[in-house]
């Protein structure tokens, strides 16, 4: 399996209310046009965040060390 360059982008005006939640979104694009939403919710803006930022590090989709 081969490894191809894709752009991920995150930004933390990309978390927003809906209903009683927080939801906070990243979208990656690969050089195909495919495209992938990973998001999380949490009852708190910053933990929707933190869990997002978690659990990309956890795929390896951003160093250990990103946002810190």
């Amino acid at each position: 399996m081969s490894a191809k360059p894709m752009s991920l982008y995150l930004d933390r005006m990309w978390v927003r209310q809906e209903g009683r939640y927080w939801v906070a979104k990243a979208v990656a694009f690969s050089e195909n046009d495919n495209d992938v939403t990973i998001s999380t919710c949490h009852e708190s803006p910053k933990l929707a965040y933190d869990r997002l930022v978690a659990g990309m590090k956890e795929l390896r989709l951003v160093p250990p060390d990103w946002d810190e």
